[in-house]
Formats: structure tokens, C-alpha cells, sequence
């Protein structure tokens, strides 16, 4: 970890993925993919 002005920047995965400060974002975009493209009864079919 280094501190850069007064911030600190974490430099190992260990502490990037900190639990205490980490947060896993899913955002679920699979009705706006599929409406979206042109083939979408072929594409569901598979």
C-alpha cells in the first residue's frame, strides 16, 4: 500500500480485494441484449 498525497493506493491483490472495502457490482443486462439484436428468435432457440 502506498499513500499518494493523502490518499491511499492499495498495490497488491490482497488488499484491492479487501472484503472490508471491496463491493461486486452485477448489473444483469440480458433483456436488453437479447431485445436488441436482429436475429433474436434464432438466437433464442439455441
Amino acid at each position: 500500500m502506498q499513500k499518494i498525497g493523502d490518499k491511499l493506493v492499495y498495490t497488491t491483490i490482497e488488499e484491492i480485494v479487501e472484503p472490508s472495502h471491496t463491493a461486486l457490482v452485477v448489473w444483469d443486462v440480458q433483456n436488453i441484449f437479447v431485445n436488441n439484436i436482429f436475429n433474436k428468435d434464432e438466437y433464442i432457440k439455441s
